[in-house]
């Protein structure tokens, strides 16, 4: 979406309800969310799909019906745990991502690839919050997922217009947050939140 004279201007970014968003990889997940998730949600959820390719196994542990697979992601040069319960597909990951904004994360989604999961568990509605589950996530989450995989957009399209425009948005993010009451973040908080 474009900003002109303060309006949005909506023609710049057509998304249809109908349409069906373009597939990147084989997996069936990728197919799945593409069916469940909004048009938004689902950016963000395939660019986890699409970064499947940067994990591998290190180790993994057995318990009675859960697997502790330690997923080494290449593009952050972690080793993150994922638990996968195998009666039920549950799976959580030390990432944190899907706690953070209600959508499953590469290292999930390696570990179904490699298990032969190809649909999102079903304890997920279709904004990718937790139905009944210990997480206690709400569907703010999905709030949250939306309103994030809209700065990419943004972003994209302010790059090829005049700088007046970024600078309209910056200033419209800091009337926002001092209207919250909300400190900025040091930059040690902006690490903790992009790293998790």
């Amino acid at each position: 979406m474009l900003w002109t004279s303060g309006a949005i201007h909506e023609s710049a970014m057509i998304i249809t309800t109908h349409s069906f968003p373009e597939l990147k990889t084989e997996l069936p997940i990728e197919k799945h969310g593409a069916i469940i998730y909004t048009h938004a949600v689902f950016k963000v959820f395939q660019e986890e799909v699409m970064a499947v390719d940067s994990c591998g196994v290190d180790d993994f542990e057995k318990e009675k019906h859960v697997r502790i697979i330690h997923v080494i992601d290449a593009e952050t040069d972690r080793i993150f745990k994922v638990r996968l319960d195998l009666r039920s597909t549950d799976a959580v990951c030390e990432c944190k991502l899907f706690e953070r904004i209600g959508l499953l994360c590469r290292h999930i989604v390696w570990v179904y690839k490699g298990k032969g999961i190809g649909r999102i568990p079903s304890k997920l509605d279709s904004n990718g919050s937790v139905i009944e589950d210990s997480y206690m996530a709400t569907s703010d989450n999905s709030y949250l997922c939306n309103v994030w995989s809209e700065f990419p957009q943004i972003v994209g399209v302010l790059k090829t217009l005049p700088a007046e425009h970024t600078e309209e948005l910056a200033s419209l993010l800091v009337e926002f947050r001092q209207k919250l009451c909300i400190e900025p973040l040091t930059k040690d908080q902006e690490m903790e939140m992009l790293l998790g």
